[in-house]
């Protein structure tokens, strides 16, 4: 099982090239490609008639520092209540997908549609009818690249007056029942799962049955804690924030038969740090991760 950790927050910060070394200089073995504000943004790595070929050069230096691209995720919002937007993000998801197979992913996570409140009346079925064709009209272009695409469960915002500034709601594919239904009605081998496990933990899921209610579909991970409230996207074990059961989680991804990596998308960990404590702080998401390698490990040998 790979170690693998995402790009996202540090990328901005620092760029590419010193994300990786980050994260190389850790010990990880696998990187999250992160193709979001890369894709698009003027400063974007991945910007530019060339991607393909700064896609190749990624790969090859990716590989110097001896680890692997492992998976990554699209450009999202994957929709808007603008039809030429909607249309610009999906040119931008494609653009990922090929981006990520270039690079040598076995899968990119790519968010279901959202540009209406699901907990208005009526707007999962409506969402489940977007969702399908949307879906359904990149099936071809993952086996085209020979890339897997990843569906993510998602949550939304609900905000109030008081002493809640916010709180998160139930939104596409927050229940493991219509994660299941999305990926089943799909039909097809490149449509897999991708847990959030602190989204999950956002909207009163608990990560551990979730995941045993996925099984075999769960074929990439998006690892992170938080205090239920904010999607904070912290590194486990994080005092006084962390409110996952993370030895819980270890024993489920081990009865599941889980043959994915363990990946990280613990990038709000290191918001507003220097770079001596993003340093710091990769080392400890590190030796966080193998520990519950070791656990996940231990645990399919005595079962």
């Amino acid at each position: 099982m790979l170690l693998g950790i995402n790009t996202h927050t540090i990328e901005e910060k620092f760029g590419l090239l010193k994300t990786i070394d980050i994260f190389a200089e850790a010990g990880f073995d696998a990187i999250d490609l992160t193709l979001c504000t890369s894709v698009k943004d003027e400063n974007g790595h991945f910007v530019g008639d060339d991607y393909l070929e700064k896609a190749k050069e990624i790969k090859e230096y990716v590989y110097s520092k001896g680890m692997v691209i492992n998976q990554a995720h699209a450009f999202y919002p994957t929709s808007y209540d603008n039809e030429e937007e909607t249309a610009e993000a999906f040119k931008l998801i494609v653009k990922g997908m090929e981006i990520a197979s270039t690079v040598g992913a076995k899968a990119i996570v790519v968010h279901p549609n959202l540009h209406i409140d699901y907990n208005q009346y009526g707007a999962p079925e409506k969402l489940k009818k977007v969702n399908y064709d949307f879906y359904k009209s990149l099936i071809p272009y993952a086996e085209r690249f020979n890339i897997k695409i990843a569906i993510e469960n998602l949550f939304q915002w609900k905000f109030a007056v008081g002493p809640v500034l916010g709180h998160c709601a139930p939104s596409v594919c927050s229940r493991p029942e219509e994660h299941i239904d999305y990926i089943d009605s799909l039909e097809s081998e490149y449509i897999v799962a991708c847990v959030d496990v602190g989204h999950a933990n956002l909207v009163g899921q608990t990560p551990s049955a979730y995941l045993r209610a996925m099984g075999k579909r769960v074929q990439c991970l998006h690892l992170h804690d938080n205090d239920t409230r904010l999607d904070t996207h912290m590194i486990p074990e994080t005092p006084n924030i962390g409110t996952i059961n993370w030895r819980n989680l270890c024993i489920a991804l081990a009865e599941i038969g889980y043959e994915g990596d363990f990946t990280f998308e613990t990038d709000g960990s290191y918001k507003n740090c220097n770079e001596q404590t993003v340093r710091s702080l990769a080392k400890y998401n590190h030796d966080v991760g193998r520990w519950f390698i070791k656990m996940i490990e231990s645990y399919k040998k005595n079962n």
